[in-house]
This record gives structure tokens, C-alpha cells and sequence, in this order.
């Protein structure tokens, strides 16, 4: 029982991420589901696996683009991208 909870658990936390980076993605959570039925756990594991590779790789190529605008080292290319997102946030 507590074996099946634990995946229940890790089910149910595997969703969340995926809303939520849906969310942030799109401005909205996922609402389809409601009218063609819930995806598999295997679909929302590998959506979100290629979501964080997707924002890893945005990531990279970002610091890229600071270092090639100047950055002296990655710590001032990752404070710049730091500084952008905190700007993205708080305007």
C-alpha cells in the first residue's frame, strides 16, 4: 500500500510540473484534458522532460549571446540573465 502511494504520489507531482509549466508557457493551464480525457503519465513525464531540456537549451543559448555581447566570464553572463529575468518579472 505504501509502494502505491509513493507512485500515486510521484503521479500527481509529475502533473503539477507539467501544469504549471504549461502555465508559464502559455499563460493558461492545460484545458483540453477536460474535454478529450486525461494524457497518460508516461505523456506528461516526457512532456516535461522535453520542456526542461527545451528551457535548458534557451538557457545556453542566452548565455551564448552574453558572452558573445561581451560577458567577460559565465558568473557575469549568468548575473545578466539573472538581471534580464528579475527585469522580465518586475519591469
Amino acid at each position: 500500500m505504501l509502494e502505491l502511494l509513493k507512485i500515486l504520489a510521484n503521479r500527481i507531482n509529475d502533473f503539477q510540473i507539467y501544469s504549471d509549466v504549461y502555465k508559464e508557457v502559455y499563460g493558461f493551464r492545460p484545458q483540453a484534458w477536460c474535454k478529450y480525457g486525461h494524457p497518460s503519465w508516461e505523456f506528461i513525464q516526457q512532456e516535461n522532460l522535453r520542456q526542461v531540456m527545451e528551457d535548458s537549451k534557451a538557457e545556453d543559448d542566452t548565455i551564448n549571446a552574453f558572452m558573445a555581447a561581451g560577458a567577460p566570464d559565465l558568473d557575469t553572463a549568468f548575473r545578466w540573465l539573472e538581471d534580464a529575468e528579475n527585469h522580465e518579472v518586475y519591469g
